[in-house]
């Protein structure tokens, strides 16, 4: 079993640095990775770690581009996927209860070139579609 790293490995150079060539499990999450306690993504990622499993984080993946989800390889055992702490609903609104900006979440994303932040249900659907149709050799 590898040691526990200082912080879960985010890209294919991480994990070859820390001595893994592909990752048991690589969890996709729509929040920013933090390796606290508080967020699921690294607490979950740090018990497979300790059961031996080793994984990786994809934070905040662009989930219209096939190529975020095919960063760090194929997976031998399983992608896990959230869509963060914050319900994308809770990102529609401002502090004030009202619409923010008159625009959807997507559309603001979108225009920031970001789409971390979207529902669990399009990021879900992604790795497991690039499976059967995709080379995950580069």
């Amino acid at each position: 079993m590898k040691r526990q790293p200082l912080f879960l490995p985010l890209t294919r150079e991480e994990g070859i640095g820390l001595g893994i060539d592909s990752f048991d499990v690589i969890i996709v999450s729509g929040d920013a990775y933090v390796d606290h306690p508080s967020f699921a993504s690294a607490l979950l990622g740090r018990a497979l770690w300790e059961k031996g499993y080793p994984t990786a984080i994809i934070p905040q993946p662009d989930w219209t581009r096939a190529e975020d989800f095919k960063r760090l390889g194929a997976p031998r055992l399983f992608f896990a996927v959230s869509s963060g702490a914050v319900d994308p609903m809770v990102n529609h609104y401002t502090r004030r209860r009202s619409r923010g900006r008159g625009m959807s979440t997507l559309q603001v994303e979108k225009e920031r070139g970001r789409t971390g932040r979207l529902s669990c249900m399009p990021t879900g659907s992604m790795p497991s579609s690039l499976i059967p149709r995709l080379s995950w050799e580069e």
